[in-house]
């Protein structure tokens, strides 16, 4: 009989289907009922064990969480009610509530045995979705979210950023793909180390949902996971599965009839990725006038005034500081390092690096995009893998301590 707790990480995994049914069947957000089910879990668990661990990152995670309800009501204007402010706050907290479950978890071999295979069904499936929605923009599109499709469906796919199945949940689509899917690509490339044929064709379906995304922060981060997971150590097997890759991808172009041209000039070379570097300048602006605890989330005048044109402070943790104020930035770092100090432990005494190849891609990600919530399927699962692997090297070394 699957556990609560199983089926609470499993949904994780399967995040934009569970989605599609909230949002299609009952008409909300996924992202409510996963709360839900989280507190649940968490009170559950606090409630029947006699010791509850709260790991490092979760301290400091929560004390990120305090800095940020000071900047939305308490140095700011924001009224407490059911909005976007508050919702933010609820997946920061959710995230806490995560890290101390998984803490105190076990998690069977059988589990992950069983969470390694929905992991390559996502990403295969995902690639699918993409092909198809390159001859057809709306198939498994949540409309209502990604409102672009319609303007942009009479348009040959080349010219079109296909978004697969990642429309359907609650934070940004492009976070999903940048830097979560990777990571989940980096822990089934690790399970499956052993089949070559799986490997393939799992390094070939993320491809193919990077290219034909037509985002340049998700073809980087895949890039980033193939580097650190086939070039770390050459071998001619990994020359060859990189040339059987390129062979494949080169063959899916001309299928599809993608005009590289097109999208050098339209995505390599547009004036968007300005704004990444236009947003050091506006902060450089808008930053001094409110350091500690920043604007509460809105956007003033003085941010317009640095970037010159639109504000897009495409850049998650100079956003933070502003919008939020430097103690938010601190202790949200300090966070994301005790998480990679964690990781880093395991990957050099067990050999397992999928978590650290995860924090590379968040960082990389985050540098140029504006949202960096951690309540994403890759990022928890990574927490899950490791702790599983922690656990495995902590029962190696006290057999043969005994």
């Amino acid at each position: 009989m699957l556990s609560q707790l199983n089926i609470l990480f499993y949904i994780f995994i399967l995040y934009p289907f569970f989605g599609y049914f909230t949002l299609t069947y009952l008409g909300i957000p996924p992202f409510y009922l996963m709360t839900v089910f989280i507190l649940f879990i968490a009170i559950k668990k606090f409630y029947l064990k006699n010791k509850i661990i709260v790991p490092k990152f979760a301290k400091f995670y929560l004390i990120y969480f305090i800095f940020l309800v000071i900047s939305k009501y308490v140095a700011n204007d924001n009224v407490l009610r059911m909005d976007v402010v508050l919702s933010h706050l609820i997946i920061v907290f959710s995230v806490v509530l995560l890290a101390i479950i998984i803490e105190n978890s076990k998690f069977s071999e059988k589990f992950i045995n069983f969470s390694s295979k929905l992991i390559v069904l996502l990403i295969v499936v995902a690639a699918l979705v993409s092909i198809i929605q390159y001859f057809r923009p709306v198939f498994f599109v949540y409309v209502d979210k990604y409102t672009l499709i319609e303007k942009y469906s009479d348009e040959q796919g080349y010219a079109r950023r296909i978004i697969s199945i990642f429309s359907w949940g609650d934070v940004s689509n492009s976070q999903y793909m940048s830097f979560g899917l990777s990571s989940l690509y980096a822990i089934a490339i690790y399970e499956y180390r052993n089949n070559p044929y799986l490997k393939i064709i799992l390094t070939f379906s993320m491809g193919v949902i990077s290219f034909l995304s037509q985002m340049r922060v998700v073809m980087l981060t895949f890039v980033i996971a193939v580097i650190i997971l086939f070039l770390r150590k050459i071998s001619i097997k990994g020359i060859v599965l990189i040339i059987v890759f390129f062979s494949l991808t080169n063959f899916l172009i001309s299928i599809l009839d993608f005009d590289l041209n097109y999208f050098y000039e339209n995505r390599m070379k547009s004036e968007t990725a300005m704004t990444r570097i236009d947003a050091f300048r506006a902060f450089y602006y808008a930053f001094p006038e409110r350091p500690w605890f920043g604007t509460g989330g809105e956007r003033t005048e003085s941010l317009y005034q640095g970037f010159g044109h639109k504000a897009r402070m495409h850049n998650f943790h100079l956003g933070l500081a502003y919008y939020h104020g430097i103690f938010a930035l601190i202790f949200h770092t300090l966070a994301l390092f005790m998480l990679y100090k964690r990781y880093l432990f395991i990957g050099k005494r067990k050999g397992y690096w999928p978590p650290i190849i995860g924090i590379v891609c968040y960082v990389i990600a985050t540098f140029t995009m504006p949202r960096g919530e951690f309540l994403e399927p890759g990022m928890i699962l990574l927490m899950v893998y490791n702790k599983y692997y922690s656990d495995d090297y902590i029962k190696n070394l006290e057999e043969r301590t005994n």
